[in-house]
C-alpha cells in the first residue's frame, strides 16, 4: 500500500508540464488533484468539512500554475486538514510525498511516478505556504 493512503497529515507534491492539465489553466490546481486522486488513491477529493471534519484535502496555489506556456509547476495539496488550524504546526516535519506527473496523450492516460524524499531545501521552500490555508 502506498503511504499516502494512511489516514494522517501529509504533504503531496506534484510536478507536471501545465499544458497536459484539462480544462481552465485557473483551475488547474484542483484538476490535477482530482486526477491523482481517482488514479492514485482510488477515491475522490475530499473537501467538504461537514462530511469529513478531520480530513480533507487543501489544494494550495502556486506560482506559474496558469502560464499559457509548455512549462512545468508544482502543485502542492495538504492531506488531513481538520477545521481547527494549528498555527504551531512546522510543516517541514510532516511527511512529503512527491511525484511526476506525465500525460501520454496516445493513450489518454495519466501516470504518475512517486520519487525519492524530498531534500530539506525543498521541505524548507514550501514551508511557506501554511498547513490548510
Amino acid at each position: 500500500m502506498d503511504d499516502i493512503t494512511v489516514e494522517g497529515r501529509r504533504r503531496v507534491l506534484i510536478r507536471a508540464h501545465v499544458e497536459q492539465i484539462p480544462g481552465d489553466p485557473y483551475a488547474r490546481p484542483w484538476n490535477i488533484w482530482t486526477i491523482f486522486c481517482e488514479l492514485q488513491l482510488n477515491r475522490s477529493a475530499r473537501t467538504d468539512l461537514s462530511v469529513s471534519p478531520h480530513n480533507i484535502d487543501f489544494v494550495h496555489v502556486l506560482p506559474g500554475f496558469d502560464s499559457l506556456n509548455d512549462t512545468k509547476a508544482w502543485f502542492l495539496t495538504d492531506v488531513g486538514v481538520d477545521q481547527e488550524q494549528d498555527d504551531t504546526l512546522d510543516v517541514s516535519l510532516l511527511p512529503h510525498d512527491f511525484y511526476l506527473a506525465h500525460y501520454d496523450s496516445e493513450k489518454s492516460e495519466w501516470t504518475f511516478v512517486k520519487r525519492p524524499e524530498l531534500t530539506n531545501e525543498y521541505r524548507q521552500y514550501f514551508r511557506r505556504w501554511h498547513w490548510g490555508r
